[in-house]
């Protein structure tokens, strides 16, 4: 999922949300850094299936590295960012990807990077508070993020601080849009007679879900926080990678990336060891 943000205009994010996870991306894999402690446990996790499929640069002594770097990949990201894609699309680069890809049973060729060609996807506009914002459509979860800000829209503004009551609110919205979502979440399999997305966003649908919420939330007795805050189980489920970014001038950009479970297949190329993504989910 792709978000952006502008006050009152709305801004080209594509170039600068590449750009700006490019330049990070070469930063971590040349510098390296330390694993958090989820990662790390997850690293852990996944590290006998990383030995078997040649995951190298992700392993030391057949383990998770205290302090990970990944020279040859950071090399890729700013070949990119001097050339862009036929950095990695011709030439060497591409020879030398495809052989790795092949010499670990894939079936790639420099032919097939020479003749890739990036589809436009769906875009979607919506207004929330003073700000437009632009997303990706159903190749991701752009119709949740508007019917969830446009829910939002309908209810009462959050204070400086989150008061409890507000909470409740907002997870009320996060579930029921969730719950709106014509795919189940995880495997995005279709969910028999699941709503349209163009019904996410549909101003009636959204005003009666707003209704709804703000009926439930005054009917409702407030919630009662636990005694003790609930442990999180690495599992091997997770994925997704996210960022945030905000300028002077209060553009945003929300960028979300996936190449499926942890280290998606879980073997690299033998040229550069990039991780494959595991499955192609949505289209």
């Amino acid at each position: 999922m792709l978000a952006a943000g502008a006050r009152k205009t709305p801004c080209r994010v594509w170039p600068a949300a590449a750009c700006c996870s490019r330049c990070a991306g070469e930063r971590l894999a040349d510098e390296g850094f330390i694993p958090p402690h989820h990662l790390a446990a997850a690293w852990a996790l996944n590290a006998d299936a990383l030995a078997k499929g040649g995951a190298g640069p992700y392993l030391k002594d057949a383990r998770p590295p205290a302090r990970f770097r990944h020279i040859r990949l950071a090399a890729l990201l700013r070949a990119f960012g001097e050339c862009s894609a036929a950095a990695i699309t011709s030439g060497e680069t591409a020879r030398s990807l495809a052989d790795g890809v092949r010499s670990r049973g894939g079936h790639w060729r420099a032919e097939d990077l020479a003749a890739n060609a990036a589809l436009d996807g769906e875009v979607l506009y919506t207004s929330f508070r003073d700000c437009e914002v632009i997303t990706i459509g159903r190749q991701g979860w752009g119709h949740t993020l508007i019917e969830l800000l446009s829910i939002l829209d309908h209810l009462p503004l959050f204070g400086d601080n989150l008061t409890g009551a507000e909470a409740c609110r907002l997870i009320a919205v996060i579930e029921t849009c969730f719950a709106d979502r014509p795919q189940r979440l995880g495997s995005l399999e279709a969910k028999p007679g699941g709503l349209a997305f163009e019904t996410l966003i549909a101003p009636d649908f959204v005003a009666a879900r707003a209704a709804e919420i703000a009926r439930r939330m005054a009917e409702d007795s407030p919630a009662v926080a636990p005694d003790e805050a609930p442990t999180t189980k690495v599992t091997e489920g997770k994925d997704t990678t996210h960022l945030s970014a905000l300028d002077a001038e209060g553009a945003t950009v929300a960028l979300s990336m996936s190449i499926g479970p942890y280290f998606g297949l879980r073997a690299t190329d033998a040229a550069f060891g990039l991780l494959p993504r595991s499955g192609t989910q949505s289209s």
